[in-house]
Protein backbone atom coordinates (compact mmCIF):
# COMPACT_ATOMS: atom_id res chain seq x y z
CA UNK A 1 0.00 0.00 0.00
CA UNK A 2 1.29 3.58 -0.87
CA UNK A 3 0.77 4.38 3.13
CA UNK A 4 3.00 1.59 3.84
CA UNK A 5 5.78 3.50 1.75
CA UNK A 6 5.29 7.03 2.89
CA UNK A 7 4.62 6.41 6.10
CA UNK A 8 3.65 10.43 7.29
CA UNK A 9 1.98 10.96 4.49
CA UNK A 10 -1.67 12.72 3.98
CA UNK A 11 -4.35 11.48 1.88
CA UNK A 12 -7.71 12.66 0.65
CA UNK A 13 -10.56 10.77 -0.13
CA UNK A 14 -13.12 12.25 -2.55
CA UNK A 15 -16.42 10.48 -2.71
CA UNK A 16 -19.13 10.60 -5.12
CA UNK A 17 -23.05 9.44 -5.56
CA UNK A 18 -22.32 6.39 -6.86
CA UNK A 19 -24.97 7.06 -9.61
CA UNK A 20 -23.61 10.13 -11.10
CA UNK A 21 -20.17 8.49 -11.18
CA UNK A 22 -21.68 5.22 -13.39
CA UNK A 23 -23.61 7.57 -15.72
CA UNK A 24 -20.44 9.99 -15.79
CA UNK A 25 -18.55 6.50 -16.79
CA UNK A 26 -21.05 5.52 -19.81
CA UNK A 27 -20.82 9.09 -20.74
CA UNK A 28 -16.83 8.80 -20.97
CA UNK A 29 -17.07 5.06 -22.74
CA UNK A 30 -19.13 6.04 -25.32
CA UNK A 31 -16.88 9.07 -26.00
CA UNK A 32 -13.83 6.76 -25.60
CA UNK A 33 -15.37 4.00 -28.26
CA UNK A 34 -16.01 6.93 -30.56
CA UNK A 35 -12.98 8.30 -30.57
CA UNK A 36 -10.05 5.81 -29.92
CA UNK A 37 -11.84 2.29 -30.63
CA UNK A 38 -9.85 0.49 -33.73
CA UNK A 39 -12.90 -2.20 -34.23
CA UNK A 40 -16.33 -2.64 -32.86
CA UNK A 41 -16.81 -2.93 -29.74
CA UNK A 42 -20.70 -3.71 -28.87
CA UNK A 43 -20.07 -7.16 -27.08
CA UNK A 44 -18.69 -5.52 -24.87
CA UNK A 45 -20.37 -4.77 -21.27
CA UNK A 46 -19.67 -1.70 -20.48
CA UNK A 47 -22.08 -1.17 -17.62
CA UNK A 48 -21.00 -4.74 -16.04
CA UNK A 49 -17.25 -3.08 -16.25
CA UNK A 50 -18.24 0.05 -14.66
CA UNK A 51 -20.36 -1.29 -12.00
CA UNK A 52 -17.39 -4.26 -11.62
CA UNK A 53 -14.63 -1.65 -11.21
CA UNK A 54 -16.12 1.00 -8.87
CA UNK A 55 -17.71 -1.74 -7.12
CA UNK A 56 -14.16 -3.48 -6.80
CA UNK A 57 -12.42 -0.07 -5.98
CA UNK A 58 -14.86 0.62 -3.36
CA UNK A 59 -14.71 -2.32 -1.51
CA UNK A 60 -10.98 -2.39 -1.75
CA UNK A 61 -11.00 1.21 0.00
CA UNK A 62 -13.35 0.80 2.96
CA UNK A 63 -11.62 -2.59 3.83
CA UNK A 64 -8.12 -1.11 3.83
CA UNK A 65 -8.99 2.85 4.57
CA UNK A 66 -7.72 1.97 8.63
CA UNK A 67 -4.47 0.75 7.77
CA UNK A 68 -3.89 4.72 7.47
CA UNK A 69 -2.80 5.96 10.48
CA UNK A 70 -5.09 8.50 12.48
CA UNK A 71 -5.06 12.02 11.08
CA UNK A 72 -3.31 11.11 8.04
CA UNK A 73 -6.78 10.35 6.09
CA UNK A 74 -9.39 12.69 5.52
CA UNK A 75 -12.56 11.88 2.89
CA UNK A 76 -14.71 14.37 2.00
CA UNK A 77 -17.72 14.67 -0.22
CA UNK A 78 -17.33 15.86 -3.95
CA UNK A 79 -20.61 18.07 -4.04
CA UNK A 80 -19.12 19.58 -0.92
CA UNK A 81 -16.15 20.38 -2.76
CA UNK A 82 -18.05 22.13 -5.72
CA UNK A 83 -20.31 24.14 -3.86
CA UNK A 84 -18.00 25.64 -1.26
CA UNK A 85 -14.30 24.58 -2.52
CA UNK A 86 -12.59 27.33 -0.43
CA UNK A 87 -14.17 26.13 3.08
CA UNK A 88 -13.82 22.33 2.09
CA UNK A 89 -10.26 23.03 1.49
CA UNK A 90 -9.78 24.75 4.69
CA UNK A 91 -11.67 22.06 6.97
CA UNK A 92 -9.51 19.47 4.94
CA UNK A 93 -6.08 21.37 6.10
CA UNK A 94 -6.91 21.81 9.33
CA UNK A 95 -8.05 17.83 9.90
CA UNK A 96 -5.14 16.64 8.33
CA UNK A 97 -2.94 19.45 10.26
CA UNK A 98 -1.82 20.96 7.53
CA UNK A 99 0.22 24.16 8.05
CA UNK A 100 0.17 27.30 5.90
CA UNK A 101 -3.24 27.49 4.50
CA UNK A 102 -3.04 30.92 4.52
CA UNK A 103 -0.33 30.97 2.13
CA UNK A 104 -2.65 28.84 -0.94
CA UNK A 105 -5.70 30.89 0.28
CA UNK A 106 -5.73 34.05 -1.81
CA UNK A 107 -4.51 31.42 -5.16
CA UNK A 108 -6.98 28.82 -4.46
CA UNK A 109 -9.80 32.11 -4.37
CA UNK A 110 -8.27 33.36 -8.09
CA UNK A 111 -8.50 29.84 -8.90
CA UNK A 112 -11.99 29.07 -7.58
CA UNK A 113 -13.52 32.67 -8.97
CA UNK A 114 -13.33 30.93 -12.68
CA UNK A 115 -14.33 28.30 -11.94
CA UNK A 116 -17.92 29.26 -10.72
CA UNK A 117 -19.04 29.64 -14.27
CA UNK A 118 -18.66 25.96 -14.98
CA UNK A 119 -21.61 23.87 -16.32
CA UNK A 120 -21.73 20.14 -14.62
CA UNK A 121 -23.07 17.69 -17.30
CA UNK A 122 -26.37 16.32 -15.91
CA UNK A 123 -26.80 12.35 -16.64
CA UNK A 124 -29.56 10.82 -16.53
CA UNK A 125 -30.14 6.57 -15.99
CA UNK A 126 -33.16 4.97 -16.84
CA UNK A 127 -35.18 3.36 -14.26
CA UNK A 128 -34.28 -0.31 -14.79
CA UNK A 129 -30.27 0.37 -15.35
CA UNK A 130 -30.95 2.64 -11.71
CA UNK A 131 -32.01 -0.38 -10.47
CA UNK A 132 -29.27 -2.80 -11.28
CA UNK A 133 -26.91 0.32 -9.89
CA UNK A 134 -28.56 0.51 -6.92
CA UNK A 135 -28.27 -3.47 -6.15
CA UNK A 136 -24.66 -3.34 -7.12
CA UNK A 137 -23.70 -0.39 -5.69
CA UNK A 138 -26.01 -0.05 -2.25
CA UNK A 139 -23.18 -0.56 0.07
CA UNK A 140 -21.31 2.48 -1.38
CA UNK A 141 -24.80 4.36 -1.34
CA UNK A 142 -25.57 3.67 2.37
CA UNK A 143 -21.93 4.03 3.66
CA UNK A 144 -21.59 7.58 2.31
CA UNK A 145 -25.51 8.43 3.32
CA UNK A 146 -26.73 8.69 -0.18
CA UNK A 147 -30.24 8.91 -1.17
CA UNK A 148 -31.29 4.79 -2.83
CA UNK A 149 -33.08 5.90 -6.25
Amino acid sequence: MFAFHFSKAKFIFIHRNPYEVYASNKCFWKVVQKVYALQNSNKVNVNKIILDTYSQMMSRYLETKDLIPPGQLTELAYIDFIKNPLETLQKTYQTLHLPDFDYCKDKLKSFIGPQKDFVQLKHTIAKNEREIVTEKLEPFLRYWNYPIL
